[in-house]
């Protein structure tokens, strides 16, 4: 499990497969909750075009007041699409 952030980004941004990339990051999201991780939750949740998906991210940054520009702005646009 310790390398499916890895995984999913490579997934997403060099095989262009998104919902497994999303799979992946949320396998992943069930082991680690680093700011990177919910980072590639909400890029392959958008990217998937499944805004369900991102929703565990989503609660975590709203449950912990999480503040970061780039987490919010991928946020705004799961919760836009």
């Amino acid at each position: 499990f310790v390398h499916q952030r890895e995984e999913a980004r490579f997934t997403l941004r060099l095989l262009n497969q998104p919902r497994e990339a999303l799979r992946l990051a949320q396998a992943n999201w069930r082991v680690q909750h680093e700011p990177a991780d919910l980072r590639i939750l909400l890029e392959t949740a958008f990217a998937a075009g499944d805004s369900n998906g991102a929703q565990p991210a989503l609660d975590f940054i709203q449950k912990n007041h999480l503040e970061d520009v780039e987490l919010t702005k991928l946020a705004n646009k799961i919760n836009h699409q």
